[in-house]
Parts: C-alpha cells; sequence; structure tokens
C-alpha cells in the first residue's frame, strides 16, 4: 500500500489539504523522513524513538498553522517576527515539529517551534500543545484560564483528555491507526481565532 510522503504535502496547501485527509481516512502512516534519514535516526542514540502518533500529532499542529487564522496585533503592541508554536517537554514531538516546519510559515511569518519553558513571555507564543496533565502543564493552562486579552488569542492543543476538560481548546482524539480532533468551539468563540471550514469538516465539535 502507498504511504503519502510530507514532502507532496508541503507542495501545494490545497493538494495537502486532500492529501492530509485522505492519509488520516484510510489510517496511512504519514511518512516524514526518507530511508536514509530513518538510519540515521536509529543509530543515533540521543535521538527518541519517534511513533505514528508523535508524527501524525506535528502534521495537525502543522495543518492547524495553515488553516487557522490569528487576529492581527493591536498597533500599540510589538508583533511578533516569527509565528511561535510552543510545547512542553516532549523532546520527540519538539524534533519531528522542527523537521515539518523547516521553512515554512504561517501567517506571513516563518514558523519557529520553542518548548514552553524557553519562552519567557507566553504572549509570544501563537499556539501551545500540552502532551499530559502534568503539574506544570496545569499550572500555565490555568494562567491562561485567566489570561488577558492578548492571550486569548493563543491557540491550545493536548491529545489529553483531561487537559481538554481542565480547558485546553482543541484535543487531538485517538481513533484506532486515526487521529481526529475535537474543538471546544465555547472557548475557541471567546477568541478572534477563525477555523477552517475545511478543519471544521474533519472534526468533532465537544461543549466542555
Amino acid at each position: 500500500m502507498h504511504l503519502f510522503h510530507f514532502s507532496n504535502i508541503k507542495r501545494n496547501h490545497h493538494q495537502g489539504y486532500l492529501t492530509w485527509v485522505l492519509c488520516l481516512s484510510l489510517s496511512l502512516c504519514v511518512s516524514l523522513y526518507s530511508t536514509q534519514g530513518q538510519a540515521k535516526s536509529s543509530n543515533d542514540k540521543r535521538t527518541p524513538p519517534i511513533s505514528t502518533e508523535t508524527k501524525l500529532t506535528a502534521l495537525f499542529l502543522y495543518q492547524f498553522s495553515q488553516f487557522v487564522t490569528w487576529p492581527k496585533p493591536e498597533e500599540a503592541e510589538l508583533p511578533a517576527p516569527t509565528f511561535n508554536i510552543c510545547i512542553d517537554e516532549n523532546v520527540a514531538l519538539h524534533l519531528v515539529l522542527r523537521k515539518i516546519t523547516a521553512g515554512e510559515s504561517s501567517n506571513k511569518k516563518p514558523i519557529s517551534i520553542h518548548q514552553s519553558e524557553e519562552i519567557s513571555n507566553i504572549n509570544q507564543c501563537q499556539m501551545i500543545y500540552f502532551s499530559n496533565a502534568s503539574e506544570a502543564n496545569l499550572n500555565l493552562l490555568y494562567r491562561l484560564k485567566y489570561a488577558t486579552e492578548q492571550q486569548l488569542q493563543i491557540l491550545t492543543v493536548t491529545n489529553d483528555e483531561e487537559m481538554l476538560h481542565k480547558g485546553t481548546m482543541i484535543r487531538l482524539k485517538k481513533h484506532g491507526k486515526r487521529i481526529r480532533p475535537q474543538f471546544n468551539m465555547r472557548l475557541i468563540n471567546k477568541t478572534k481565532i477563525k477555523i477552517s471550514s475545511k478543519l471544521m469538516r474533519i472534526s468533532e465539535e465537544v461543549d466542555i
């Protein structure tokens, strides 16, 4: 059975969207690395093993950056020079997402990947991903729940059900070998963030 390669997805956004949906609907693994890249990674003891779920999660985060629109900063605010995706201590996801987004842009800004602890001012993040309901992640999410208007424009994503119930906007829910987004529209509608109708068609809405 044919595997869809990520290089084909990055070539054209419209084609990439169709390939992406087809890949998920057929439960196919997204191939993010060439055979040489995989061999190199397997010989590098410092590189953590990369699961299919991690690769799909990274692909979804990239696609969110392409099919979600963030509001323009107010005139009084200093706009960030990059589009920042911030993730927690998930090292494997961090590595895959850096590879996927290399040379890519979102909202006319180059994409930059950071670990949350590297960011001194959380307002610099356009998207934050939480792998689990750790104490550090819960504390950060609590801060965002009582945030300023600027912080309310941060898209929060998780794959953890508890974090969804605690107040993240999107959960990447696993269905067998597939992943399907769950959108908490009650929280998203409190912001000026706009979700593409293309994304909405392949998602579930939850009201928590």
